[in-house]
């Protein structure tokens, strides 16, 4: 059963929210730009001539447009009242639902919200109708008065003159309309399905997005909402092509007589045969769907652990993966563009096929001399009417399929279940305030579940065959529906098979300080997660206040500013500010960052330390007025100077009197908890402080300690680690342990003995601060083991000799943390605190270097200019057919008809096997690039440095795969054939116009001006406004996947209606570019209409002024040539400058090609040898590394050696420079920049390929992310 979305009450930013996230918003164009639509006040000329774009193409052509160019959306095309539109058919719904609970029907709910506008678009199609049939017979009389068989009068031709070109622009003016109203109502669409699928995303428990295949819901909003919209677009033109055919059918049939019945019927048949070739286009698409989604999936998956992808040198397996995920879906993809590229074919051999049995039958019947000029040519531009039609409606008939299968998986998405225990925001502002108990958090004999083995397959009362068919239709798409098993008596069975809680009793008393302790795996994360609604409530009561601030175990990282991280939308105090960030120990790292507080942190807070990216996330929930806070062992990542400080300043310092609960495993910190709280087996006691003193924790404490797996249990594990989640999962304890050869990891706690290079022995330090000497005991296997714990060599002075007290080394330890020998601040960013570059946007004209590129890559000039050669061969016949006809109709020669039969015939076939060649030639060179280009784009983005993922959003280099890859390999081909067929259309037509009528070429050179100018503002118009619209989509992709990564902590501070409003920002953002883009094309092509309208008009008069001298054969053939001639020119301009458009996504892939790469992968011969390293010294020589070369030294002439077999504990601060040691090692870095050498096993690493290196060495990195599938 759909539940009611996420609702939001006007268009206005939250009053919260931040200046810094004011201004970050509107430099991703979120914000209006202040500029009102000018269509809004439109007079009626210029809304169907679209005169009020004028304003916008002359500043287009001025300037290079931004953002802040663009005029606001329409009130009626903005998301928010999209929404509206949306909520209120639900509701209107959800009041009239069957009593059995069916599901309401998204295609319902979309017409209800929208259709009543979308359907007044469909009257303008019979007036074009209209305006197409009377130009027929205006021709007809035209040829008429060329025969001479009627007396000429003046004003009756001066009339049909006249009435070709008003009937002409007539028919530009209602197909242009119809064509907008479909696009608009389906960027309403579009913006209408991204809205409740980011509502959906928010309302289901991570239960259930854990058992939902999350890159579906991304691919609704990415590509599905595209394929609606084109469903849209077409929409009319499929349903109306049934009454144009049966239209002109009567009407050819009127004129021929039961001759015509033969033609007709060719029409008729041709109509569902392409019917059935575009349903078998979708068919196959929908075959391809699984393979695309299977490789943008894997492209995330590499992109999101692409540190640990490198470290373990995965990125030959992983390029194979995606490759032969490509290649099936190219499989898919090629069958259905070839079956697309012989749809052409149909749609050309119409007139020919369905004229030679016309005209045959009606020799055959009436005799030769019976076919007369004017009902030849009246015949045959009837007969093109149909071939606007056959260009059209398969395409829509392709699209509504695509976008059923997108309806479909939009439907089931909608119909997965919700989280029982989430609240929505207004729900959230009801309670917010008000005291409902006298308890902060109230659990009665709570039992919470993970899994979802209480949940089935709704459709129990479905037939079977209906239940098969549903079956299928879900394992197609790859969603589940599901829904609860009724209560009854096998719900004692569910709870034991379900992984839950049970029995979890305990109450907060509001102000107290709770701590939970448990052994790893115990299930203290799931249960602040059941707290939240997180987990499925399957028996008992839970109560918390709302909303509550959550620091989860793996930070969730905005890519946005330190400021606004802590801020999280809400207001800026400075004393507060300043407060929180001093008691959460971040006074000196925010000092050392370039920019402070306005340093943007990298996606998932990939330039800063474990540590700094958890006290980040502990000062939000610091700085946030929510009266509960849940912090997920904030003390792990950090060192022990620094937990000592947030013990102080935060836990009994900031916080006092302010309710928390806190998972940890530090027991110094119980001392000071109110209560203290078992996990353990599931179940929850209280332990009282004398359990503390008599050191009963000891064990359990001890034994997290030891386990470096990280408290986060496999239940929650297997919830948060989705294939396609980007967040992060680290360690309990915090620590990054780095491990060379496979060794298992051990702590500085643990009884270790280290050597550097000056022979001091490094001690083992126990909680007193006092040293435990003795070597290892643990034997040596026979992989070297080299372990590098969380806490970096400090250098010289930072070697403890075991005579040190624990004051005596936190002194030093602080000492050294700004200033240590050999090592930095490990800080990557620009000096002006911005990590993350602007997306590349290419201005001016798609370079040549991009169209020749793209020819190379699709079989080389040769086999290019064949293609085109081809191209103009079959264009040539397809135009001697007509020239033919006239002169059988004229009789020029003493032919028998028999002859002219048989030779149209001819003509006929040669132009139908010439159209099916050009077609898949063309088709064969567009899929051949494809293919290569995102060959080239895979290697290329995998290869290259770290520093490129640093800079660059997930979200904006899976938009080059998904979305840009998706229109270069299916609307990019098909768009540029027909643009070529066009072009080369018109070349035919004027060619044979200006033999026939020399005069004609009078008007060409007015004409080409014309063009040239409209092209030239257009172009450089709608190019930029194709890129805004290119760059616009990153941020809004990038903020849904955002969103999914960190779904708990939304919601746990009640955010959702500030993140729901920033993306609904963000679509009407990238919506702006669009519509606007739409309506230039608009603009342009009801001037290219009424140019062409002009050339028909002209070569009407010439007609009629030459009817002396030109024969009616003739006179029928520039007549219908010049009909052609507007289709072709004003469609073949608009698919020339879309065919631009699409090819920025060209220029877009092939700029990814052209990244730079890290070193070669593999190694020259003889440099090492194959059981390299075997004995597993390290050896850093004056090593110096800085992120970038302008950025400061994160390693400075770093000199040290770690022998064979020995285990090396290395100590330094939070972002002192630990990782860099690892990033070192891995040459994860390499720049001008750095110098030195590090040399394992006397081989210094930078003469090694890259993935022999790293395939050889192991690494337990700080930050893991879990991947489905493994190499």
């Amino acid at each position: 059963m759909l539940r009611k979305m996420v609702s939001v009450e006007g268009s206005k930013r939250n009053t919260e929210m931040s200046k810094e996230e004011e201004v970050q918003e509107f430099e991703t164009g979120g914000m209006s730009t202040g500029k009102p639509c000018p269509l809004s006040n439109a007079s009626i000329f210029s809304f169907l001539t679209w005169q009020w774009v004028q304003p916008l193409i002359t500043i287009g052509n001025k300037k290079t447009l931004e953002a802040e160019d663009l005029w606001d959306l329409v009130p009626d095309e903005t998301s928010v009242y999209c929404e509206r539109s949306w909520l209120k058919a639900v509701e209107g719904e959800k009041m009239k639902k069957n009593v059995d609970g069916s599901p309401v029907s998204v295609w319902k709910l979309m017409y209800k919200s929208m259709g009543y506008k979308f359907m007044l678009g469909g009257l303008y199609k019979p007036v074009w109708l209209l305006a197409v049939v009377l130009q027929v017979y205006i021709l007809k009389a035209l040829v008429k008065i060329a025969q001479g068989t009627e007396r000429l009068q003046w004003w009756w031709a001066a009339l049909l003159v006249v009435g070709m070109f008003l009937t002409s622009t007539t028919q530009s003016i209602t197909q242009h309309q119809c064509f907008t109203i479909g696009q608009r109502t389906g960027m309403k669409a579009r913006a209408t399905v991204a809205m409740a699928v980011f509502n959906k995303i928010q309302e289901m428990s991570l239960a259930s997005l854990s058992n939902t295949n999350t890159g579906i819901m991304l691919n609704l909003v990415t590509n599905d909402t595209q394929k609606i919209l084109d469903a849209a677009t077409f929409f009319h033109f499929v349903w109306f092509a049934l009454v144009e055919v049966a239209v002109v059918g009567g009407l050819v049939i009127y004129e021929a007589g039961v001759a015509a019945i033969p033609g007709v019927m060719v029409t008729f048949l041709t109509q569902p045969l392409q019917v059935k070739v575009a349903q078998r286009v979708g068919w196959l698409r929908r075959s391809a769907i699984d393979y695309t989604d299977s490789r943008v999936r894997s492209v995330n998956e590499v992109l999101t652990g692409v540190r640990v992808v490198k470290y373990n040198g995965w990125t030959a397996a992983f390029l194979k993966r995606i490759g032969d995920l490509r290649s099936s879906e190219m499989h898919w993809i090629k069958r259905a563009n070839f079956l697309r590229a012989s749809t052409s074919t149909l749609r050309d051999g119409v007139i020919p096929l369905a004229s030679f049995a016309t005209f045959g039958t009606f020799v055959a019947v009436h005799g030769g001399a019976a076919l007369t000029p004017s009902l030849a040519f009246t015949v045959l531009a009837l007969f093109s009417i149909l071939v606007r039609l056959f260009s059209i409606a398969p395409l829509g008939v392709q699209y509504l399929s695509e976008a059923m299968v997108a309806m479909q998986r939009f439907q089931q998405l909608l119909d997965l279940p919700n989280g029982h225990g989430i609240t929505n925001p207004d729900e959230q502002d009801k309670l917010k305030g008000q005291v409902l108990t006298d308890k902060a958090v109230s659990v009665s004999n709570g039992v919470f579940s993970w899994t979802l083995k209480d949940w089935q397959t709704c459709d129990d009362k479905r037939s079977k065959k209906a239940k098969r068919r549903k079956t299928k239709q879900e394992k197609d798409n790859g969603l589940h529906i599901l829904s609860r098993v009724p209560r009854g008596k096998d719900s004692d069975k569910v709870f034991e098979e379900a992984d839950t809680l049970k029995g979890v009793t305990f109450e907060v008393q509001r102000g107290d300080l709770v701590a939970i302790v448990g052994a790893v795996g115990s299930g203290k994360s799931s249960l602040l997660l059941a707290l939240l609604g997180e987990m499925e409530c399957l028996a008992g009561e839970s109560q918390i206040d709302r909303p509550a601030a959550f620091a989860p175990q793996q930070p969730w990282i905005l890519n946005d500013t330190i400021r606004s991280n802590v801020l999280f939308g809400n207001k800026f105090d400075e004393f507060r500010y300043k407060e929180t960030v001093s008691a959460c120990a971040l006074d000196h790292d925010i000092a050392q960052l370039p920019a402070g507080h306005d340093t943007e942190i990298g996606e998932r807070g990939v330039n800063l330390s474990g540590g700094q990216n958890a006290r980040i996330s502990l000062a939000r929930a610091c700085y946030s007025t929510s009266p509960l806070l849940l912090l997920d062992d904030p003390l792990a990542a950090v060192d022990v100077p620094t937990a000592k400080h947030l013990m102080d300043h935060v836990l009994c310092g900031i916080l006092k009197g302010r309710t928390v609960i806190l998972v940890t495993h530090n027991k110094t910190s119980l001392s000071c908890c109110d209560k203290i709280y078992l996990l353990e087996h599931e179940r929850l006691q209280e332990l009282s402080k004398e359990a503390l003193l008599d050191g009963q924790l000891d064990e359990v404490i001890l034994n997290d300690t030891e386990d470096n797996g990280g408290d986060i249990d496999h239940k929650t594990r297997a919830s948060l680690g989705r294939d396609d989640s980007s967040e992060e999962s680290g360690g309990e304890n915090g620590p990054e342990v780095d491990v060379l050869n496979g060794a298992s990891a051990e702590m500085v706690a643990e009884s270790s003995q280290s050597h550097l290079q000056n022979g001091l022995e490094c001690k083992e330090l126990t909680e007193n601060g006092v040293s435990k000497n003795g070597p290892s005991e643990e034997p040596v296997s026979d992989d070297v083991e080299i372990v590098a714990s969380v806490f970096q060599e400090v250098g010289e002075e930072g070697v403890f000799d075991g005579k040190q007290d624990e004051a005596s080394i936190r002194k030093s330890f602080r000492r050294r943390s700004g200033r240590v020998t050999g090592v930095e601040s490990d800080i990557d960013g620009d000096k002006g605190g911005k990590l993350t570059v602007k997306e590349d946007r290419a201005e001016g004209e798609v370079t040549w270097a991009t169209y020749i590129q793209y020819a190379k890559d699709g079989g080389g000039r040769v086999f290019i200019f064949m293609v085109v050669v081809i191209f103009l061969f079959a264009q040539a016949v397809r135009v001697m057919l007509d020239y033919w006809l006239s002169v059988w109709v004229d009789r020029k020669y003493q032919l028998s008809t028999r002859i002219y039969v048989i030779s149209y015939a001819c003509f006929a076939a040669g132009a139908i096997a010439l159209s099916l060649t050009r077609a898949l030639l063309f088709m064969e060179a567009a899929m051949l690039s494809a293919k290569k280009m995102h060959g080239r784009m895979a290697e290329k983005v995998l290869r290259s440095p770290q520093l490129f993922f640093d800079q660059n959003p997930v979200g904006r280099i899976v938009n080059r795969f998904s979305k840009d890859q998706s229109l270069v390999d299916e609307l990019l081909p098909s768009t540029a054939q027909t643009c070529m067929e066009n072009f080369t259309g018109c070349l035919g037509s004027i060619a044979i116009i200006a033999v026939l009528i020399p005069w004609f070429l009078l008007a060409i050179p007015p004409f080409i001006i014309i063009f040239l100018i409209l092209q030239k503002r257009y172009v450089t118009v709608s190019r930029e406004l194709k890129r805004l619209d290119g760059l616009s989509r990153s941020p809004m992709y990038a903020h849904l996947s955002q969103t999914l990564q960190g779904i708990a902590s939304v919601r746990a501070f009640g955010a959702q209606k500030r993140m729901h409003d920033r993306f609904l920002a963000m679509i009407d953002a990238n919506h702006r570019a669009f519509i606007l883009f739409v309506h230039s094309s608009r603009w342009l092509g009801v001037r290219l209409d009424l140019a062409t309208s002009m050339a028909v008009a002209t070569a009407s008069l010439l007609v009629v002024l030459l009817r002396n001298s030109i024969s009616p054969g003739l006179a029928g053939v520039v007549l219908v040539q010049s009909l052609q001639l507007t289709g072709f020119f004003q469609y073949g301009v608009r698919l020339a400058a879309e065919t631009e458009n699409y090819f920025t996504s060209v220029e877009r892939i092939q700029a990814y090609t052209e990244l730079p790469t890290e070193a070669d992968s593999d190694t020259a011969p003889g440099v090492i040898t194959e059981k390299w390293p075997e004995k597993g010294e390290i050896e850093f020589v004056h090593y110096t590394m800085a992120y970038r070369e302008d950025l400061p030294r994160v390693l400075n002439d770093l000199c040290f050696k770690v022998n064979s077999q020995e285990k090396v504990g290395i100590l330094g601060r939070t972002g002192a420079g630990k990782s860099s040691l690892a990033a070192a090692m891995f040459r994860l870095v390499e720049n001008k920049a750095c110098s030195g050498r590090i040399l394992i096993d006397d081989i210094d690493i930078a003469h090694i390929g890259l993935d022999d290196l790293r395939r050889r060495l192991s690494i337990i990195p700080q930050v893991n992310t879990p991947m489905k599938r493994y190499p």
